[in-house]
């Protein structure tokens, strides 16, 4: 399977699948998430502040958690 290119389209569960397979990261799929509402922020004009969430220790922190998950199981 090759990762798609609009990681906004993907559910939960498949963006944890590929995260679990190293096929995505989850900097690469905040990024995507981010550019689409920044494309998009014109028209729909319905975000304010998304920084703090994004910000790259909760990256980190996600992404700590998820391979802690993936690693039990």
């Amino acid at each position: 399977m090759r990762t798609p290119t609009k990681l906004w389209l993907l559910t939960a569960t498949e963006v944890l699948s590929l995260i679990k397979k190293d096929r995505l990261t989850v900097e690469d799929y905040a990024k995507a998430l981010l550019g689409h509402i920044e494309s998009r922020d014109k028209v729909v004009k319905a975000w304010q502040y998304f920084g703090i969430l994004c910000s790259l220790p909760n990256m980190q922190r996600i992404r700590l958690t998820l391979y802690q998950i993936r690693t039990s199981s």
